[in-house]
């Protein structure tokens, strides 16, 4: 089980020290922490909610004709912004904050029209199987429809990216096994999963360094570790990419490369991410 610990330091600029504690999805801020002005709990919340924005991984091309994330993620060799993410990329992330979504039910195959997937409208699918795919009822659930439209996706992307920013009007992968179609004819976004699983033999861990906030912009840094698992079963701890500190068995977030994610505030007072950058 991760845990997170926030110590909050205050020097000339408020400064946010985290340590030991390792991101994941749906992450939690341990009490352990020191408050010296006692905004703490409003603090804490946002920033759970700023560093749920940078994915550690990224989706590896698992569909023919969907875009590969692997190039195209926070955790580069480089400082990364908005301009440098791919639309699908783009997509995928600001899909990746939406909470508790819920799933999708339909009454008849004709509601799926105008949506395709692998050249097939999804409603000429849905009729081959007989209505499976939308069956209450079914014992194997391959399709798994989400309550993601167009409107509650172009609201998290404008939390992510900032208001100016345009909703790319795209087909992109939201999950090892999800894919979010877009219909030009209906001007809307179906989400939905399919069975599998991820058969990646790597995957990202990071870990709280410090945080800074500035007048409009609060920093978060953590180091990042790739742990890759051999075809003997063993697993193996580097940096993705060049002047790698760590390269062993052992798991040691302290040679992990050190990114910063700034996060900056708009006209109207909220943080939206703005860069994340390997400095170390």
């Amino acid at each position: 089980m991760k845990k997170k610990i926030l110590t909050l330091l205050l020097f000339a600029i408020m400064t946010l020290s985290l340590v030991g504690c390792n991101k994941e999805k749906n992450k939690d801020l341990d009490d352990n922490k020191t408050n010296v002005n006692e905004p703490s709990e409003i603090q804490d919340n946002l920033v759970k909610k700023l560093y749920d924005m940078v994915e550690v991984n990224f989706i590896s091309e698992v569909y023919p004709d969907f875009a590969s994330y692997k190039d195209s993620n926070f955790y580069m060799d480089k400082e990364v912004k908005y301009e440098d993410l791919s639309d699908e990329s783009r997509l995928y992330y600001a899909y990746k904050t939406i909470e508790n979504v819920e799933r999708r039910w339909f009454k008849s195959c004709d509601e799926l029209k105008n949506y395709t997937y692998q050249k097939e409208d999804i409603s000429v699918t849905c009729n081959k199987s007989g209505g499976e795919i939308i069956a209450k009822d079914q014992s194997s659930e391959e399709w798994f429809f989400n309550n993601v439209n167009k409107e509650t996706l172009e609201k998290a992307y404008h939390t992510m990216y900032g208001e100016d920013k345009k909703l790319p009007l795209k087909d992109f992968t939201m999950s090892v096994t999800g894919i979010c179609v877009y219909s030009v004819s209906k001007d809307d976004f179906l989400c939905f999963n399919q069975t599998g699983s991820d058969s990646s033999p790597g995957h990202g861990e990071t870990q709280y360094e410090k945080i800074e906030q500035k007048d409009d912009s609060i920093e978060i840094y953590d180091r990042y570790i790739w742990s890759n698992l051999t075809i003997d079963g063993e697993v193996y701890y580097k940096s993705r990419f060049k002047d790698e500190k760590i390269d062993s068995t052992t798991k040691d977030f302290s040679k992990g490369a050190l990114y910063k994610h700034t996060f900056k505030k708009d006209s109207k007072g909220n943080y939206y991410w703005y860069s994340s950058e390997r400095v170390e």
